[in-house]
């Protein structure tokens, strides 16, 4: 059986007592609380509770937890965690899509910063802004509340960052946008066995929209050049192209891979970047990493 982990945020209230909220979903991260030690075990899925603060009374959602109960037994309730996990997926692709769409990496900068002043910055609802990044922050670690209603970038929301080296900014608008509109059609796709993605989206077909949304195009032309250049080493070392002469990439984008390639592999003389029209025409817009000569090898 798999690690059961959980994610619970603990907010001292009047009186010295504290409630916990949030879901099994991640790791048990109680940094505001010194004093309560937490221990998840697999593979019999126990959850210990150690306390050592005065008078304190927890709650799992609407579930009480009594101070001097240890090794509660999680076994029977897992799957229902599981699933609410599962099936909450279009909540968490819809928090990262919402910080990344509002830049929300940027505006925190360097930090720490408070979430009314982000919020100003962001010109958005600073109550409904701070839920996103207490759970963001709780269950993924993508930013850290080092105070009351203060948050700094970590290493994971850095990612979200459009400036990053390895950004996945445009994966996420992608992935958060389009294609999660996209996705409405999936019922109609396997009732029909045909594409009905052009439904969610108002385009006669998919290629359509494609060719005919130039954000859309943008974003999945880095968001894909973006996953390659973290890819592309570890397929760098499973080819075998030495005697190859002539190489080419089907629907290759912006031809990362094929650069990655080229430049590692000069008995090569001739690539070929095999694309639509438009996407060669958007390739010649992007600043980012365009395709270079290669002494006339591309």
């Amino acid at each position: 059986m798999e690690d059961l982990r959980a994610s619970l945020h603990v907010k001292a209230e009047a009186g010295g007592s504290a409630k916990a909220s949030g879901g099994i979903l991640g790791h048990l991260h109680m940094p505001h609380l010194p004093g309560l030690h937490v221990n998840a075990h697999a593979p019999d899925v126990k959850l210990d509770l150690n306390l050592s603060v005065p008078d304190l009374k927890l709650g799992v959602g609407c579930l009480p937890i009594k101070p001097e109960l240890t090794g509660i037994e999680l076994s029977a309730i897992r799957p229902m965690f599981v699933w609410r996990n599962a099936v909450n997926g279009y909540l968490y692709i819809q928090i990262l899509y919402t910080l990344t769409k509002l830049r929300i990496p940027d505006i925190v900068g360097k930090g720490p910063k408070l979430v009314k002043q982000i919020a100003i910055d962001a010109h958005v609802n600073e109550e409904f802004l701070y839920r996103i990044l207490h759970v963001a922050a709780t269950m993924w670690g993508i930013f850290k509340e080092t105070a009351e209603f203060t948050f700094e970038n970590t290493e994971l929301s850095l990612f979200l960052s459009e400036s990053h080296h390895i950004s996945i900014y445009n994966l996420v608008l992608l992935e958060g946008g389009v294609y999660y509109q996209a996705f409405g059609s999936f019922l109609e796709t396997i009732k029909t066995g045909k594409p009905k993605a052009s439904l969610s989206l108002g385009a006669p077909s998919f290629l359509d929209f494609y060719s005919n949304n130039p954000e859309f195009s943008l974003n999945f032309s880095i968001g894909s050049t973006n996953v390659s250049l973290v890819l592309s080493p570890l397929l760098l070392q499973a080819l075998d192209v030495d005697k190859v002469q002539t190489i080419v990439d089907i629907g290759g984008g912006q031809g990362s891979l094929l650069l990655d390639i080229l430049a590692q592999h000069p008995n090569i003389n001739e690539g070929i970047n095999f694309e639509l029209p438009f996407v060669i025409e958007n390739n010649l817009k992007l600043t980012n990493r365009k395709l270079p000569a290669q002494n006339g090898r591309v």
